[in-house]
Order: structure tokens, then C-alpha cells, then sequence
């Protein structure tokens, strides 16, 4: 329906190279809106057409460089190709040149070299690291998820230091500079997961400012030698005070927020 879009759980926002907003729909598909239009596209997985979504329940959308946009889904992984309108199976399939080291995507992230993360939902399953020019794969299982039961939910940014955040529902798993090792982000954090309440998202910023929302605080995080610090942007900018508890935050192109509130 080019007038409206289904009435349930949007798992993602992201806009694309034309500053339409792609909202990923629970056990439904990805939702396109035009903002000059004032419409909605909708797409669907259909078995009967190649060209479609492969999976209805899509965890999370990313832009790349090239404004190609990657589809993160509970079975796949889905690139689109805007020229043949289509999309593509990435990963763990007979025509995909990727063996990722499992085949549900949470939290797909394209960093600054152009590689590619993905978090599994399973907690023991950890995050791949991609190099989509060479196509190899290196997995990553933080301390505390190894043999681990339970889900992790990954949702991945990058700071402006180079470094990988992982939200999961376990931990706070960062990364050194080198994308290579990840440790707890609490150990040498200046405040605890009593002060900020469960994770929602991140945003790095044209400013290279790095935003931590969480449930009771939205954060201005940064690294000071080995030390995390976190700063309450309430404490900044008296007029963010009430902005808290917020999902999928994404800046458009004349630098304002667009934002959805987690209800």
C-alpha cells in the first residue's frame, strides 16, 4: 500500500543515498517512505520472484559507501543491486561467495575500511568480521559468551577511534583500535550499567561524536587513554534533558536527527 505500512515492531531505520527511510517491519518485510512523496513502498519475500526479499523478518538494514543498502535477516544475508532491481543472496548460499560462521545477521555494521560485522543472535555464536574485498571471515566470540546459552542481539558501531561496539544483552563488548581483540566495556568505564540502563543504540555523528542511547540517559561517550568516559548530555544541553530511551537514531543529510522513540 503506497498510502500506509503495517502496525508492528520496526526492528531498524536507516536512510539511504535519496533520504528515504528503509524500516525494517517484524515478520513482514522492509517498508520504504518517501518523505517528498509521503509514501510508503513495501517489500516482501516471494518464492515466486528471484528479484525479492528473501527473508520477512528483517534485523537490521546499512548503507554503504557506494549507498548500496545490505539487509541483515533471522535466515540471510541480502544486498541490493538498484540497477536490476533486485536483491542478492551475500552469504552461505550456492551462488554466494561468503561463508559467514552462521546464517542468522543481527546488528550488520559496515565499518570505515569498508568491512562488513554481523552479530548472531545466538549468544555462544559471537560477531563475523568480513572483508568483503577478500571475502574472508573472522569470528569473534567475547569472554562472556563463550559456552554460553541464551541471545545476544548485537547492535554494532564504530566510534571515531576505529573501535567496535557490540550491544548484546550480556555485555558491552569493545574492541581495540586494530579491530582485533574485544574486551568488557564496564571494566574501565567511569560509570556502571546501574547508571545507564539497558542499551538501545549508537550513533557516530558528522561530528564524530559518539552517541550512547539507553534507557534512562542519552550519553556522550569518548576515550581518554584507557579510560571510558561517559558524559550525560543532559549536563551539556539543558534542552536534551528529556531526549531518553530513544531507538534507531540516524542523522539525515542537513545534519538534524531522525529519530524513533522507543514507546
Amino acid at each position: 500500500n503506497p498510502a500506509k505500512t503495517p502496525r508492528t515492531a520496526i526492528a531498524d531505520v536507516t536512510l539511504d543515498k535519496n533520504n528515504k527511510a528503509w524500516l525494517s517491519l517484524f515478520n513482514v518485510g522492509v517498508s520504504i517512505f518517501d518523505p517528498i512523496e509521503k509514501t510508503f513502498l513495501s517489500l516482501n519475500a516471494d518464492p515466486n520472484n528471484p528479484g525479492s526479499i528473501t527473508d520477512s523478518q528483517i534485523e537490521s538494514i546499512v548503507k554503504d559507501r557506494s549507498g548500496a543498502m545490505w539487509l541483515g535477516g533471522a535466515r540471510s544475508l541480502m544486498k541490493h543491486d538498484p540497477e536490476k532491481k533486485k536483491f542478492n543472496l551475500i552469504s552461505n548460499s550456492p551462488t554466494a561467495d561468503i561463508r559467514s560462521s552462521f546464517n542468522d545477521f543481527w546488528g550488520i555494521f559496515i565499518d570505515s575500511n569498508e568491512d562488513l560485522w554481523a552479530g548472531s543472535v545466538f549468544r555462544g555464536n559471537g560477531v563475523d568480521h568480513i572483508n568483503l574485498k577478500t571475502k574472508e571471515v573472522v569470528n569473534h566470540v567475547p569472554k562472556k559468551a563463550s559456552d554460553a546459552r541464551g541471545v545476544a542481539l548485537w547492535y554494532l558501531a564504530e566510534d571515531a577511534g576505529g573501535r567496535i561496539w557490540g550491544r548484546t544483552t550480556y555485555d558491552l563488548p569493545i574492541s581495540d583500535a586494530n579491530k582485533s581483540e574485544f574486551t568488557g566495556g564496564w571494566e574501565t568505564a567511569n560509570i556502571t550499567f546501574k547508571e545507564t540502563g539497558s542499551f538501545n543504540h549508537y550513533l557516530l555523528d558528522k561530528e564524530n561524536r559518539f552517541w550512547v542511547f539507553t534507557e534512562k540517559k542519552t550519553w556522550w561517550v569518548e576515550f581518554q587513554g584507557d579510560s571510558i568516559v561517559w558524559t550525560d548530555v543532559a549536563t551539556k544541553q539543558e534542552n536534551l534533558k528529556d531526549i531518553i530511551n530513544l531507538n534507531h537514531p540516524i542523522e539525515s543529510k542537513n545534519n538534524e536527527f531522525f529519530v524513533v522513540q522507543k514507546s
